[in-house]
C-alpha cells in the first residue's frame, strides 16, 4: 500500500521534520503580530484550504485509477484530525477545538516519527507533510493565538468520543475487509516504532496511550491555570 518509507531519524528524516516544525512554529509565532481580523481571516482561509485538500486528495487517487472503497476514504486517524482541523479554525467550536487539542496531535505526530507515503508523486509527498502539520499545530494556533481553552472535563469527553468513532469505524473495516485506524491489523511498516504486539493487544496499548496523552495535555493546562492564579494573588 505504501510507495515510500522515510526510516525515522535519517538525514533526510531530520532535514524534512525540522522543515515542517520551523514553518509551524514561525506561521503561529508571526500570526500574534496580526489583527484580531487578520487571524481570523487566515484562520479560515486555511481551514478551507484544509477541507479543499480532502476532497483534492480523493479526486487525486480516483484520477490515478487507485480509489478503492477499502483504503481510500477519509476515515483514517489521521484524515479525521485534518477534518476535525478545517472545522475548528473556520467556526471556532469548542467541541472541535477540544478534540483536536487531545487527540489532533499525538496521530500526525507519530505519522511524521514514521512516514510513509501512500503513493508516487511530489503531491502526495507533499500533502502527507502538509496535512499532519497541519493537524498538529491547528490545535496549537486556537490555543496561542485565539486564546481558546478547554473546559475542565473536555480530555476524557474527547477520548470518549474518539472510542463512538472508533467502533462505527471498526464495525466498517468488519463489513467491508477495510483496515481504517489499523483496527483490523496493525500497519504494514517495518518501523521498530510499531512493534506494539499483535491484534488485539497493539489497539489496547493504543488507546491508552491515547487516554494518557489526553490527560497529559489536560495537565498542562492545569499547571498553567493554577501558575497564573498564583500571580493574581
Amino acid at each position: 500500500m505504501y510507495e515510500s518509507i522515510i526510516h525515522p531519524f535519517s538525514l533526510l528524516w531530520w532535514q524534512i521534520t525540522l522543515t515542517v516544525l520551523l514553518i509551524g512554529s514561525l506561521m503561529v509565532a508571526l500570526s500574534l503580530f496580526l489583527s484580531k481580523k487578520a487571524r481570523r481571516k487566515l484562520a479560515r482561509n486555511l481551514g478551507l484550504f484544509i477541507l479543499f485538500d480532502l476532497i483534492f486528495f480523493e479526486f487525486a487517487i480516483y484520477y490515478m485509477g487507485s480509489w478503492d472503497i477499502r483504503y481510500s476514504l477519509p476515515i483514517q486517524y489521521c484524515a479525521i484530525m485534518e477534518l476535525c482541523a478545517g472545522i475548528g479554525l473556520i467556526t471556532r467550536l469548542q467541541v472541535v477545538y477540544e478534540f483536536t487539542l487531545f487527540l489532533g496531535i499525538i496521530g500526525p505526530l507519530q505519522a511524521i516519527i514514521a512516514p510513509a507515503i501512500p503513493f508516487p508523486g511530489d503531491y502526495f509527498f507533499y500533502d502527507f507533510y502538509l496535512s499532519h502539520a497541519i493537524s498538529i499545530f491547528t490545535p496549537i494556533y486556537l490555543t496561542v493565538v485565539e486564546s481558546m481553552r478547554p473546559r475542565r472535563h473536555a480530555w476524557w469527553k474527547a477520548t470518549l468520543k474518539f472510542f463512538v468513532i472508533a467502533l462505527f469505524v471498526f464495525y466498517f473495516d468488519y463489513l467491508t475487509g477495510s483496515n481504517y485506524m489499523y483496527l483490523m491489523e496493525k500497519p504494514p511498516l517495518n518501523h521498530p516504532l510499531l512493534k506494539v504486539g499483535t491484534w488485539p493487544s497493539y489497539l489496547i496499548i493504543w488507546l491508552t496511550a491515547l487516554f494518557l496523552w489526553s490527560y497529559f495535555v489536560h495537565l498542562l493546562f492545569l499547571v498553567r491555570q493554577r501558575l497564573c492564579s498564583e500571580r493574581l494573588e
